[in-house]
């Protein structure tokens, strides 16, 4: 592949999950990887594994939330490489609980760290995609498409982050930059992954059906951006559920009751 071989690769929440998988597959092909997350541990033992995997790496210590320490990453880079030709926008933050029951502030959280994050970052560097004529990727979620039971703060991010994308893919098309954002469903994740618990604790994930692994959803950010696709929905049961939720409204509505009593749905 080619046609990647030198890219400046910036990933959100790279230090770990999809993002780094992300960075592995990315920097195989021999691009420039840039990862950032908040616990500059985690980025420390990333970077050690992605030298290892003879990627070229550099992890930069983010909180994507804070627009000024976005603004600050993208200079960096900038003053680095004087390009940046993919971003991948994969930093995020899950939840659990009704909506009555979880705390305005975890409703606040999953806005700055799902959406605004990734606003904050787009915006700051479009300059730089529009002189590479590159790629901006969303990583979304199933909850994007249909509102889900014990997630809503989470699904209405992520719903949120598909409305943008669709924006950006209509302002920036005269640029010839490529927008894609990618629907993931239930993945396998890092031991010790945590979520927000409806009182604002961090809670581990517990789920006991995945459909997909990370390397798989990796793979999938690889092939969007080759392939410069606008949307894609990850796994049979996501393109079967998108299907019910389109054509069958009301099986939909059906279906999504019957899951407020499933712990599975948490984590999507």
């Amino acid at each position: 592949m080619k046609q990647l071989e030198g890219a400046v690769v910036l990933i959100t929440g790279g230090n770990k999950g999809i993002g780094l998988q992300s960075a592995l597959a990315f920097g195989q092909l021999g691009c420039r990887i840039y990862i950032c997350g908040r616990d500059s541990h985690a980025l420390e033992c990333a970077l050690d594994m992605l030298h290892k995997a003879g990627c070229t790496a550099f992890a930069i210590q983010t909180d994507v939330s804070d627009s000024e320490q976005c603004r600050t990453l993208i200079e960096t880079i900038d003053q680095a490489e004087r390009r940046l030709d993919i971003l991948i926008n994969n930093a995020g933050m899950s939840m659990r609980g009704t909506i009555e029951s979880t705390e305005v502030s975890v409703i606040r959280r999953m806005i700055e760290i799902n959406y605004l994050g990734a606003c904050y970052l787009t915006h700051y560097s479009i300059p730089l995609i529009k002189r590479s004529q590159g790629s901006i990727i969303f990583i979304s979620s199933l909850t994007a498409l249909h509102g889900l039971p014990n997630v809503g703060p989470y699904g209405a991010s992520k719903l949120a982050l598909r409305n943008f994308a669709q924006s950006l893919q209509a302002e920036l098309a005269s640029a010839k930059v490529h927008v894609g954002i990618i629907h993931v469903g239930f993945t396998d994740f890092d031991e010790g992954k945590t979520l927000y618990a409806a009182d604002g604790s961090l809670i581990a994930l517990r789920r006991t059906k995945n459909h997909q692994t990370r390397q798989q959803v990796a793979r999938s950010i690889v092939r969007c951006v080759m392939l410069r696709k606008r949307e894609m929905t990850l796994t049979l049961l996501g393109r079967l559920a998108y299907g019910i939720y389109r054509f069958f409204p009301r099986l939909s509505d059906t279906l999504v009751c019957h899951l407020a009593k499933s712990k599975d749905i948490v984590g999507l």
